[in-house]
């Protein structure tokens, strides 16, 4: 439409454009902030972040951007604000401090629909105050959050590991600014160290630093290892064969009802100063004889042999009428019962017992 067409313009109808200019004007431009403070509502927390725009600092209001948004998939995270306190109560020069000596959040900020009203946190940057941890041309990954460390390294060893973060370091952060940057955070030594993970090689660790669970990756001779202290365990072994091996300081094992050990080849018991066996009955033998059976017919037979001694010496007791029918076969089966005395196995393992994974901050 012509501008000298003669048509008094109804605003009503034909509203100006530059009468409605801020209306129209949106700002699409991605921007940096810092998270102020914190606002709870019944939808979820809403954020105050300070967006830097041609030179000033906005107040914007922003939620998170989440991986998942359904009913049942969803994903939540609390983001970091800098400031617990009335800002009134702050000089200027700490309130418009550098992102260095804040303790919020950094992060990169989209307006809704182009306006400043409302504001999406897509993601976060480098907090100033931080210096990298990874090394030049490491394509590795490294996250912490709460003091619990996840890297994952260019050979795709896996690990997380808990450092203890302190009660100190919350207390911390939530003082106002003070000029410097926000110190590191500090870690107990006496909670952390603790670890899980993946090796270069596929092998599975859990520990707290001293005693760990080794799930040893291995085609040939995989394993399980256990180690608590001097005590160790391994399941471990060849697909053909298994093997089973302890060591430790003194082992208990109690069972209310029964317990059973079956080995189809042998079964080696050894003590350097004491065997002791203590039972209402007990029975020691095979198939065809045994022993304490064996014994008590020994002396029965010993007890009913006849010896012919018509004067002087007496003959030998197997040269009796009876030696050899009652005797004799109980010889016999002793003799077939008899076995050689041999040494228990010492304690060895099949698989590795390494279990050290190095991080991406190492």
């Amino acid at each position: 439409m012509s501008d000298f067409d003669y048509i008094v313009r109804d605003s009503s109808v034909l509203p100006s454009r530059n009468a409605r200019a801020a209306e129209y004007d949106k700002d699409t431009a991605i921007r940096i902030g810092i998270v102020r403070k914190v606002e709870t509502t019944t939808d979820g927390p809403i954020y105050s972040v300070e967006v830097l725009t041609n030179g000033k600092i906005t107040l914007v209001g922003c939620v998170p951007m989440v991986r998942w948004g359904g009913a049942h998939n969803f994903e939540e995270c609390g983001v970091r604000p800098w400031l617990l306190t009335a800002i009134e109560a702050m000089p200027p020069q700490t309130a418009l401090a550098e992102y260095s000596t804040k303790s919020g959040d950094v992060v990169v900020v989209a307006f809704l629909n182009g306006k400043a009203r409302e504001g999406i946190i897509l993601g976060s940057l480098n907090h100033t105050s931080r210096k990298p941890k990874l090394k030049p041309g490491d394509i590795s990954y490294l996250s912490e959050f709460n003091g619990l460390e996840t890297s994952i390294k260019e050979d795709g060893s896996y690990k997380v590991t808990f450092k203890g973060y302190s009660a100190a370091n919350l207390t911390a952060l939530k003082l106002p600014p003070k000029g410097v940057k926000v110190a590191p955070p500090l870690y107990n030594p006496l909670t952390g160290g603790s670890y899980f993970g993946f090796s270069d090689n596929g092998s599975f660790v859990a520990s707290d630093g001293s005693q760990f669970l080794k799930i040893h990756k291995n085609p040939a001779t995989g394993s399980v290892i256990i180690k608590s202290g001097s005590s160790q365990l391994e399941l471990g072994g060849n697909p053909a064969v298994g093997k089973f091996s302890v060591t430790t300081g003194s082992i208990v094992m109690e069972s209310s009802l029964e317990a059973s050990i079956k080995a189809k080849l042998a079964v080696k018991i050894e003590a350097t100063a004491q065997v002791s066996i203590k039972a209402q009955q007990l029975a020691i033998g095979n198939d065809q004889f045994e022993l304490f059976d064996g014994l008590t017919q020994l002396i029965d037979a010993l007890g009913s042999l006849v010896v012919t001694s018509p004067v002087g010496t007496c003959t030998p007791l197997m040269s009796a009428p009876t030696w050899a029918a009652q005797i004799l076969p109980i010889k016999m089966k002793l003799m077939v019962l008899k076995g050689s005395l041999k040494s228990a196995d010492s304690f060895s393992l099949a698989g590795n017992d390494d279990s050290i994974i190095k991080s991406s901050a190492e």
